[in-house]
């Protein structure tokens, strides 16, 4: 507990011990409060949030576009940031298959599949070719 009549310290601000650092998932390091490992700033909620993979308590936590704090087999007590239903982890992002919601070209889980961006951003598939139920393949 911090028990000086200093402010308790943001990301990246002084501190001398764990109690120094506002966030629940950050830690004093070097004399500045950061993000725990599997952790990093999100400018946007000022919290230290999780990345694919890392324990969480809420889907707030989990900043990664289509990432949610799922319950993890066999176990449902231990939380991640786990990608959604229908979407795959590829370079630490959520990537959509075919129909799922995307939000940047490039998003979409395999190379024969674009996000229609601007229209229903969604994951289509490329011109020539065919949604077989499964994939997208080349028509001939």
């Amino acid at each position: 507990m911090n028990t000086t009549n200093s402010c308790i310290a943001e990301y990246n601000s002084s501190c001398s011990s764990k109690a120094d650092c506002t966030d629940t998932y950050g830690e004093c390091r070097s004399g500045k409060c950061q993000c725990l490992d599997g952790y990093s700033y999100d400018a946007r909620t000022k919290n230290c949030a999780g990345l694919l993979n890392a324990p969480c308590s809420s889907h707030e936590l989990c900043t990664i576009p289509y990432s949610r704090c799922l319950p993890q087999l066999p176990t449902a007590g231990n939380r991640c940031c786990t990608c959604m239903q229908g979407y795959h982890t590829v370079n630490n992002q959520c990537q959509a298959t075919h129909g799922l919601g995307c939000d940047l070209n490039g998003l979409c889980s395999d190379d024969q599949t674009e996000c229609d961006v601007g229209k229903s951003n969604k994951c289509v598939c490329r011109s020539h070719h065919k949604y077989d139920g499964q994939t997208c393949r080349r028509e001939y």
